[in-house]
């Protein structure tokens, strides 16, 4: 069987600001004082003598102008008296400062204090937020860890809704249980042609088929699915239908969650995705979803996601990974291709190339159960192609 489709970091720093505490004196204005004189200059005195320039000095605060007329006691005791003033300020405002600085001292300690203790919570809770972090990513990890070794669709892909709160979106249809017709299957025919269901009415559960449909608000998704549900006595059997479910709920989240980001507003995603049960027995189901999905305008693709469950235990069945991928399963792939007319789909690849398209590196492995032995194939991309392996135990690993 083959079906084949052309298809900025800114960095704010904080500013350095220096706050200088105000002193409470202020510092002495540079004042030249010229004594009171008893004796009148000269009238006849040239200009020059009878300019007084004030000087600063940092020991006194005015310097007398030297002339011919000297000052009278008078004048003398002033100046002391205003020189005793002035150290009296000047040892006043050096305690004080004194005081300030041994305040700013502490407080400057304690804002130290306060800064290391805020640092220390910065620290710890980002320590913390950096632990949770880690500790939801390796959970994820966990997830698909788990899921790989059988736990569900749901617990696996959906971040935030479960597959029931996804579906709820959209409308589903129970189209009810699927028509056996086992009794007319061709279970002579040397190969499988194409998809067909192998649907039995003689086993202790039935088989039954919803619809669901996905319009998206903005008009540009259209997913129409439809998926089985097992009814009967099945262990796990609740575990099993999240899963078929889960293949509906996948094209959901993947438009609102990924697809719709780089489509243009002009451009659509549409998904028809039809079931075919291929094989039914009380000991296993094989399921495969024939899945059509077209992205925008340019790429489009089709393939096979086959679903195969050990019904004796409820849990999916890694078919595809039992296949001993050796050198006498690829000459009985490609011998069979031959047999079935699709030889020259593999002609131009070589045994190695050709072992490459079963792997994810390259292509998609499909392997799932029919009633005439393991259907096992690749999705590629111009779209699926499987061959029949009616003697296909002997290329099984065996369990040890």
């Amino acid at each position: 069987m083959d079906n084949q489709e052309n298809k900025d970091n800114q960095t704010l720093e904080p500013e350095n600001i220096a706050v200088e505490p105000e002193s409470t004196t202020s510092a002495p204005e540079n004042v030249a004082v010229e004594p009171e004189s008893t004796t009148s200059a000269p009238e006849n005195a040239a200009d020059e003598s009878q300019k007084v320039v004030p000087e600063t000095n940092l020991y006194s605060t005015a310097h007398l102008q030297q002339s011919d007329v000297k000052p009278n006691k008078g004048a003398y005791a002033v100046l002391c008296v205003l020189f005793i003033l002035i150290a009296a300020l000047v040892v006043t405002g050096i305690c004080i400062v004194l005081r300030l600085g041994s305040g700013m001292k502490a407080n400057m300690s304690s804002f130290l204090s306060a800064v290391q203790s805020g640092m220390e919570e910065i620290a710890n809770d980002s320590h913390d937020e950096y632990a949770e972090i880690t500790e939801e990513n390796e959970a994820g990890e966990n997830d698909a860890d788990e899921y790989e070794a059988g736990e569900t669709i749901e617990d696996w892909f959906s971040d935030s809704l479960t597959t029931e709160e996804i579906l709820a979106l959209g409308d589903i249809y129970d189209e009810g249980p699927l028509e056996a017709n086992a009794a007319d299957f061709d279970l002579q025919a040397p190969y499988c042609e194409e998809l067909e269901n192998y649907v039995r009415d003689d086993l202790s559960y039935q088989v039954s088929n919803r619809f669901f449909v996905y319009y998206s608000e903005d008009g540009r998704a259209a997913i129409e699915i439809e998926y089985p549900y097992l009814t009967g006595d099945i262990e796990n059997i609740e575990s099993i239908n999240n899963d078929l479910a889960g293949e509906a709920a996948f094209y959901v989240q993947n438009f609102e969650a990924s697809v719709k980001d780089y489509l243009s507003e002009d451009e659509e995603y549409s998904v028809w995705v039809e079931p075919y049960i291929a094989n039914m027995s009380e000991e296993t189901i094989s399921i495969v979803f024939n899945e059509y999905v077209q992205e925008g305008d340019t790429y489009s693709y089709v393939s096979l996601c086959p679903m195969t469950y050990d019904l004796t235990t409820g849990e999916f069945a890694y078919v595809s990974e039992q296949v001993r991928m050796d050198d006498a399963f690829i000459k009985a792939f490609r011998a069979q291709c031959e047999t079935q007319g699709m030889g020259d789909n593999i002609a131009d690849l070589s045994d190695t190339e050709l072992a490459d398209m079963f792997s994810e590196s390259y292509g998609d492995m499909v392997a799932f159960y029919t009633p005439l032995g393991l259907e096992v194939g690749f999705n590629y991309d111009a779209g699926w192609m499987t061959v029949t392996m009616r003697e296909y135990e002997q290329y099984m690993e065996t369990e040890e």
